[in-house]
């Protein structure tokens, strides 16, 4: 299900953090990312919202866009759905508040942006590259 932008959720300001599951230990039996906000409760840091196996998908509007799973549980029962979070970075917490993401440059073009696809690059070119250079 894809949220409309009045549907978005309230800015959470926080800290980032990134750790990592031991595969030995969870059920996907593989080394699995974590990221987790952590938000000030008192004096405290601690997790206010999770996303295991990150990825970086684009840069919009000086934003970072990040894509991962959630868990949410309801009724006794786990739900495993993606997530997509817009990430805007601040030199510290105790700085005002950013304005508003504006998200409509996206909306109306119905899309993100597309640039040119990066370069296909393999290590036999970063071989052939090396082997060339004097030694």
């Amino acid at each position: 299900m894809r949220l409309r932008p009045e549907e978005w959720p309230a800015p959470i300001r926080g800290e980032l953090r990134m750790t990592y599951w031991d595969g030995a230990h969870n059920s996907a039996r593989r080394t699995l990312r974590d990221v987790s906000l952590l938000v000030m409760w008192g004096t405290t840091r601690v997790p206010s919202i999770r996303m295991a196996d990150p990825e970086w998908i684009d840069v919009v509007g000086g934003a970072l866009l990040m894509r991962g799973m959630g868990v949410h549980t309801v009724d006794g029962r786990i739900y495993e759905h993606e997530e997509v979070w817009l990430i805007r970075a601040l030199e510290s917490l105790e700085r005002p508040p950013l304005p508003k993401f504006d998200a409509s440059p996206w909306l109306k073009a119905k899309r993100l942006p597309v640039g040119d696809p990066p370069a296909v690059y393999t290590s036999a070119q970063e071989h052939a590259k090396i082997s060339k250079e004097p030694r």
